[in-house]
């Protein structure tokens, strides 16, 4: 059971509250946690381990490019820490082609993930395609923005389900582990059902037609 969550939430005490109370086996919960900050990254490690109440997570990501001077540095953080065994496996978010290609001139282990804003209306295909780090694909329903969309209703309508579960689906018929998210349990379980059909390819076709970014990660050095 995937949980995602980070330092800059300031929901890491929750976190571990809910992992508590749920009397799941850790290794049936699947905890993914990101720094935010670029100096003492060791120290943030041990903080969020505390505040999670765990010995390891199962993911830890940088959660943005920040300074690059001191990205390397902060990466070897990272790697000391799945290698200490504080980390299963170690990742970036909100990367851009150009902060991958300078880590991985001084990386020693690769990033496991990028966790980056991925949906049919914001491409990525250079980062998607490339360099054998796998996606995550965060608000994989568009913020919402495209959910009361007209042609995606209709599109919605062929396959007789909702434009959130297209949505959905489009991500992990396209290779990427969607996060979305609600608080409404009727929606959660929606976002569930998208494992047991499939969308024709003429819709992927008309779906993946958004072509490529316009983001802040755009421009980020």
């Amino acid at each position: 059971r995937p949980v995602d969550t980070a330092q800059v939430y300031q929901n890491e005490a929750d976190v571990r509250r809910a992992v508590r109370d749920s009397g799941l086996p850790r290794s049936d919960v699947f905890v993914t946690t990101k720094l935010w900050g670029y100096d003492r990254a060791t120290q943030a490690v041990q903080a969020s381990l505390a505040w999670l109440g765990l010995d390891y997570v199962d993911l830890l990501l940088l959660h943005c490019p920040g300074d690059a001077a001191l990205r390397p540095e902060t990466w070897r953080a990272l790697e000391d820490a799945q290698q200490q065994g504080l980390a299963r496996a170690i990742g970036v978010s909100n990367f851009n082609i150009g902060h991958l290609d300078k880590l991985l001139e001084t990386a020693t282990i690769h990033p496991a993930v990028n966790q980056i804003e991925v949906t049919p209306f914001l491409q990525w295909r250079e980062l998607t395609a490339s360099l054998g780090i796998f996606v995550e694909a965060y608000s994989p329903l568009a913020k919402g923005g495209k959910l009361t969309d007209p042609a995606r209703i209709a599109l919605a309508d062929k396959v007789n389900k909702t434009p959130a579960q297209l949505l959905i689906r489009w991500s992990i018929q396209t290779g990427f582990v969607p996060l979305p998210k609600s608080v409404h349990p009727e929606r959660q379980a929606a976002n569930l059902d998208v494992f047991s059909w499939s969308i024709p390819d003429e819709i992927m076709a008309q779906l993946g037609n958004g072509g490529g970014p316009d983001h802040w990660l755009k421009a980020h050095p």
